[in-house]
């Protein structure tokens, strides 16, 4: 008797250890009354943009405290500067990581240029832990994104809210896929990629401990890892569709909104996007036609 319930117990761990972690839903410890923290990664490129970034992010977020630019040197004197130095990894060890999977990544330009493309994905993951008494609500908004309405991105309950895109690239997923088995996108027609994304400490507590203990190293080694080779030098990973996607298997504490956004070309547009009601707009430096190209 006493070795059935040895046996029946030896199964019940089992189960229990071998179930896979989207079966198994989370109520984080969100906190709604905690603010909203601005990071704003940037490169000198989009430094046309960031002021007009950083000034609609101070009259249209709703429960704003701080905005924090993260870059390699101060770009503005209208915000807080997080120097990207200070972060647990680097540009180097990056390109390191990738060297290590491709021998061909250190001496092709083409390669080198798109390390700064996933060190800051990597740094919007790692800003809501390593920048000094940042809130636990971090609202991660692309320096060439401008808010034109007020918006709220948390409810009453500390529920993150999201405005879906319509991106669809094969290699993100492939990468979620190898990153933490079982991840995958929730909904076929609609993207994490709207250029703003509310990543909530707790969550990302909770993303971080899956991804070192499945991978046995640093979170931001795995993210470079499970990128392939033959997507290094284009797009092979994708952070918000990582965290879009991770919080809507894992919880049910995110509520999809839909706000009315789109890309343009020429700054020049936002007066009568404004006009048209447009909550916000992305002028990306690849489509600009109105700046110089730096």
């Amino acid at each position: 008797m006493m070795q059935f319930k040895h046996y029946i117990t030896l199964l019940m761990v089992f189960t229990v250890c071998a179930k896979n972690w989207f079966e198994e839903k989370r109520i984080y410890n969100l906190n709604a009354s905690d603010p909203i923290d601005v990071l704003i990664a940037c490169h000198e490129k989009d430094q046309d943009v960031l002021q007009l970034c950083i000034q609609s992010a101070k009259k249209h977020v709703q429960n704003v405290r701080r905005i924090i630019v993260a870059s390699d040197r101060r770009l503005s004197d209208d915000a807080e500067w997080y120097d990207e130095s200070l972060l647990s990894f680097s540009k180097k060890s990056i390109s390191d990581e990738f060297s290590s999977l491709d021998p061909s990544f250190k001496t092709s330009p083409e390669k080198q240029a798109r390390v700064g493309w996933y060190f800051k994905q990597i740094l919007n993951f790692y800003a809501p832990f390593e920048i000094p008494n940042i809130s636990s609500n971090v609202l991660i908004l692309d320096a060439d994104t401008v808010l034109l309405r007020t918006v709220t991105f948390v409810d009453e309950e500390g529920n993150m809210l999201h405005a879906p895109g319509a991106e669809y690239h094969i290699p993100y997923f492939e990468h979620m896929q190898k990153f933490l088995p079982g991840l995958k996108r929730v909904f076929h027609k609609l993207s994490g990629i709207s250029h703003h994304m509310l990543f909530q400490r707790a969550v990302l507590e909770d993303l971080f401990n899956l991804i070192e203990s499945r991978h046995n190293c640093k979170f931001w080694q795995a993210y470079c890892r499970c990128v392939d080779i033959k997507d290094i030098a284009l797009a092979g990973a994708a952070d918000y569709e990582i965290y879009f996607n991770f919080v809507l298997q894992r919880s049910n504490q995110i509520k999809i909104r839909p706000l009315k956004w789109t890309n343009i070309n020429q700054l020049s547009f936002i007066t009568p996007c404004q006009e048209a009601r447009y909550h916000f707009v992305s002028c990306h430096h690849w489509t600009r036609k109105d700046l110089e190209k730096k």
